[in-house]
């Protein structure tokens, strides 16, 4: 009886001492366990429906799992959760004494609820069908409560009078406590010495030891399949527990390419909302924002899911969304763009004339036509337009066409008198087209980054008004017309914050430029040129469809028209005439995308 009692109390003890076992979840179809929350990260494994995973935690909408020796993210609609939402602990139903019985205490009567099950086995039952999970810890907390309970026997025995049949059994346990301890063999520790010790008085004892011995065997197993797994590859224990249907080839072994690249994206021009359901009454999942990359998923009716890099996933208004055409995710902003532009603003003029060698002596206040600046300011007005389209996964191309116009104010420029005229003022306009072709390349940043070469033609008109009088254009200022190639490159960040976009290009004129001016009123005999033209863009987002945009350009051309020409009637002197021009515009306005 006593030894009963201390049975009962040593594996009820080992029971109670047992850790909380692993929380379990089951997938509910085929999934894919994600390196990080949210579908666009790296697929680590493939799963089958059916298939058990250890849950680490949960993030959101996302669990982190462990399973087949590898840990990552699952989402959790895709796996059973309880009603109320919690993940289920699993705590298998086991009898009150862990493989033993399902019945309790020294009247038999039967154990609580949760300690009865597929895993509880009847009294007197073997115990083959144990968990084979058990830890380490449980095999040898078993081992050494069996140890002390045999060692116990045998003082038992040596206690007892000999039984005539036991003398052998005696015998051998007396020499055994003469010898030096040996250490005890797991598979065979509790096997009777005697065929005869089964015929002793203690059947029910011998009858525990044997299954104590099974339990210790098994431990034992365990321990030396514990014993060769380190770190993750101890979870490799768990693959009979993670049931189901093998998983699919690693993605991150295989090299195959990762089938969130090829998802389609979107964006919002302002910040919008996403709700739990397809309603506004419904609550907030998240604000998305337009610097956010957001993946399309299903449609209904006006609402499209969406999901953002976090993770996070609600219903928002299709009419919301504007769709990347270059699609792929991958982090990049970009997808066709189609706009035009309608600016005003002002521009201010500087020229100034020089000649080297000139032998005119100038007089004050009168007009020297080798050295003069003049200055002016007119309106101006910039019309045009842009196509952007992608181009395989990192490329753009496309091309703009632009038009600025300026014309003077307030009579144009003030001319100072010469010797044989008066000071008069001379009205001019300007007129400069651009066409040009771009290459670009995306830099797949969430700002939109990108980097663009420009190859274009470049032809500018310099008008003077009444250039052939001499009362009303004293400095005899000529008509002028070039017209040049461009070579030139812009670096836009379209959304540096939710409002604010920018862009700056670099235009240039090398060579080729070709200069005509009015007949018998030329600078010189071999005209050239060369420009520059740098201008910064500043965007910001009004409306889904619809920028306010200013912009500021600054022109730089220097004009060598060579040896005054010999019939031209400006009255050069010396050896070389050049000439400086310098453009500022200010413009501000709307640009629409299409």
């Amino acid at each position: 009886m006593t030894r009963g009692l201390v049975l009962v109390l040593a594996f009820g003890i080992i029971a109670w001492a047992h850790p909380a076992r692993a929380e379990k979840v089951k997938t509910n179809q085929d999934t894919k366990v994600y390196s990080r929350p949210g579908e666009q990260a790296k697929v680590l494994l493939k799963l089958h429906s059916g298939q058990n995973m250890t849950v680490i935690g949960k993030e959101g909408r996302w669990l982190h799992v462990r399973v087949q020796g590898r840990t990552g993210y699952v989402p959790r609609s895709k796996v059973d959760m309880p009603d109320d939402d919690e993940i289920q602990r699993n705590t298998r139903s086991r009898p009150f004494v862990g493989g033993r019985s399902t019945k309790r205490g020294f009247g038999g009567q039967a154990g609580p609820d949760d300690r009865i099950g597929a895993d509880a086995v009847g009294e007197g039952q073997d115990d083959s069908s144990s968990d084979d999970d058990s830890d380490s810890k449980d095999s040898k907390d078993s081992k050494d409560s069996k140890d002390s309970k045999d060692s116990k026997d045998s003082k038992d025995r040596k206690a007892k009078k000999p039984h005539k049949d036991d003398s052998a059994s005696d015998s051998d346990s007396d020499d055994s406590d003469d010898k030096p301890a040996k250490p005890r063999k797991p598979a065979h520790a509790a096997k009777p010495s005697s065929k005869d010790d089964v015929s002793t008085s203690d059947d029910d004892d011998d009858d525990d030891d044997s299954k104590a011995s099974s339990s210790k065997s098994k431990g034992d197993k365990r321990d030396k399949r514990d014993k060769g797994d380190k770190g993750d590859k101890g979870d490799k224990g768990d693959s009979d527990d993670d049931s189901g249907d093998a998983p699919d080839p690693d993605d991150s072994k295989t090299g195959d390419p990762d089938d969130s690249d090829k998802r389609p994206t979107a964006h919002v021009s302002e910040k919008t909302v996403a709700y739990n359901d397809r309603s506004s009454d419904s609550g907030e999942e998240f604000v998305a924002k337009p610097s956010m990359v957001l993946y399309p998923g299903e449609t209904k009716g006006k609402w499209t899911l969406v999901e953002n890099d976090d993770g996070d996933a609600g219903w928002m208004l299709t009419s919301a969304l504007d769709m990347d055409d270059s699609g792929g995710g991958g982090g990049g902003t970009f997808k066709r763009d189609l706009d035009a532009h309608a600016l005003l603003g002002v521009m201010f003029i500087q020229q100034a004339m020089h000649s080297t060698g000139s032998t005119i002596t100038s007089t004050s206040g009168m007009l020297n036509p080798d050295k003069y600046s003049l200055s002016t300011s007119a309106v101006s007005l910039s019309l045009g337009g842009e196509a952007l389209f992608p181009y395989k996964k990192s490329y753009v191309v496309g091309g703009e066409a632009t038009l600025d116009y300026a014309k003077t104010l307030f009579g144009g420029i003030q001319v100072p008198a010469t010797m044989s005229t008066a000071a008069a003022s001379t009205g001019i306009s300007i007129a400069n087209y651009n066409l040009r072709g771009e290459f670009g390349y995306d830099l797949h940043k969430k700002n939109g980054m990108m980097i663009i070469g420009r190859l274009g033609y470049r032809y500018q008109s310099y008008m003077v008004d009444s250039y052939s009088s001499t009362t009303k254009n004293p400095a005899k200022l000529p008509q002028e017309t070039m017209g040049a190639p461009v070579l030139g490159a812009s670096f836009a960040i379209p959304q540096l914050t939710e409002k604010i976009g920018l862009k700056f290009t670099l235009d240039t004129i090398l060579f080729g430029a070709g200069i005509t001016q009015t007949k018998g009123l030329e600078d010189g005999k071999s005209p050239s040129a060369k420009a520059a033209t740098v201008a910064a863009e500043l965007r910001y987002r009004w409306k889904k469809d619809m920028d306010f945009i200013g912009v500021y350009d600054l022109n730089y051309a220097s004009l060598d028209f060579g040896a005054p020409a010999a019939d031209s009637t400006r009255g050069h002197t010396g050896t070389d005439t050049a000439r400086t021009d310098i453009f500022h515009m200010f413009t501000f306005g709307l640009i629409k995308m299409f």
